[in-house]
Parts: structure tokens; C-alpha cells; sequence
């Protein structure tokens, strides 16, 4: 069963039970194991319970998850590839060839939106003049239905 809300509990224990009152079945509604209801404020919780908090792997990193959506031509064609020697592998672009990468996601179907004040979680805005900056955090990009979203620093 999947997890339902109350709204929907609700609803389909009236059908069932049509003198049933909304404290009764939000009674009933918090009596069910988790996982078959949406979790309540009070119910507990533990940073274990959502997959890569424990190893530091969570949320995802930007830089790597472009490995997955940014085209391989693009990849290979404007970055390369650099390594950690803990978190793996993340593509780097060099800033200066912002128009031409910009080109080619158009020309590969995604539709580029600027969006100056868009910031990812964990990301710190460049300051102008640090030598050799990578296009991760110089466009965060984001995919979202297609777009990609950039900042330019």
C-alpha cells in the first residue's frame, strides 16, 4: 500500500463507514505503521532513515549529477573530467566558453534560461578574477523539464 494522506483516508473510510467522524479516523489514520500514512511532525525521526545522509553523500552534488544529464558531446567537446579521491568523478567547463556551450545545449534540445539569482544549496557565488573557475559553479546548472538553468558569476 502505498502512503496516503489523511484527506484520502478519509474519504475512503466514509465510504465504508459513513458515520465515521473526522476525529475518529484521524484516530485511526495515526494508528497505521509508517509508510502506509504521509509522516506526522511528531512521529520519529532519524537522519538514518534518508539514504546517503549517513555517508555524507547527500544532497547529491551538483558538479556529479552533470555527469548523468549534460550531453557526452557537450562533455567531451567543452570540459573535462576530474576526480576526488572520495566523492569520484564531475565534469569541469572552462567559463570562457560560456556562448559556445550555452550553443550547443540549444542545439541539443534544451531550452537555456538565465538565471542570475538562482543559487544551489552548497554552492558560494564566484567572486570575478580567481583564474580557473569551472562552469559548475559558475552556470549551477540544473536540468528542470528540459531547461537549463545558469548563473553566470
Amino acid at each position: 500500500m502505498d502512503a496516503t494522506d489523511f484527506a484520502a483516508f478519509y474519504q475512503e473510510l466514509r465510504q465504508c463507514r459513513t458515520d465515521t467522524k473526522p476525529e475518529q479516523a484521524r484516530e485511526e489514520y495515526l494508528k497505521l505503521p509508517a509508510g502506509e500514512r504521509l509522516p506526522e511532525d511528531t512521529d520519529p525521526f532519524s537522519s538514518d532513515q534518508v539514504p546517503g545522509v549517513d555517508d555524507g553523500d547527500w544532497p547529491a552534488w551538483p558538479a556529479q549529477r552533470m555527469l548523468d544529464w549534460v550531453p557526452k558531446e557537450i562533455q567531451k567537446e567543452y570540459g573535462s573530467i576530474e576526480s576526488t579521491r572520495l566523492n569520484g568523478e564531475y565534469p569541469t567547463f572552462y567559463p570562457r566558453n560560456e556562448p559556445r556551450i550555452i550553443a550547443a545545449f540549444w542545439r541539443a534540445g534544451y531550452r537555456c534560461v538565465r538565471g542570475d539569482t538562482l543559487n544551489t544549496a552548497g554552492q558560494r557565488p564566484l567572486r570575478p578574477g580567481r583564474g580557473r573557475r569551472r562552469l559548475y559553479r559558475c552556470l549551477h546548472a540544473l536540468q528542470s523539464n528540459n531547461k537549463l538553468h545558469y548563473r553566470n558569476a
